[in-house]
């Protein structure tokens, strides 16, 4: 459907099929904390595409299905995507503010690499 493809676009991803499981994906994401579930280290079911062609990489690398059953990977795309919808968002700042509030969190259970912080969405 063209209609679709141009939403899919607005947010800088190439294909609608990308950002429909996206979505799905952050739907679930939702549905977890709305019903105060654990998220911080559990796995993402919901299979999700990595997009091939986005304006901007907000990784440096393409997730395997095992990196994308973390959090990392879903949390850089919609931190991407954020920056579509309100440039100059305060969301990333608060989650610095999440991790230096709580340091003994392991984040690597998240599925965050231990160079995250140098990866291009998270760069301060």
């Amino acid at each position: 459907m063209p209609e679709k493809s141009k939403i899919a676009l607005e947010f800088g991803f190439n294909s609608h099929k990308d950002f429909s499981s996206y979505l799905e994906a952050i739907t679930v994401i939702r549905n977890v904390i709305a019903h105060h579930s654990r998220l911080w280290n559990n796995n993402i079911t919901t299979k999700y595409l990595w997009p091939k062609n986005l304006k901007n990489k907000p990784i440096t690398y393409v997730p395997d299905q095992n990196q994308r059953a973390k959090l990392f990977p879903l949390l850089s795309l919609t931190l991407y995507t954020l920056e579509f919808i309100s440039p100059g968002n305060s969301i990333k700042e608060k989650f610095f503010g999440l991790i230096d509030e709580y340091p003994i969190v392991p984040v690597h259970k998240m599925g965050f690499p231990v160079n995250w912080k140098t990866q291009p969405i998270w760069v301060k």
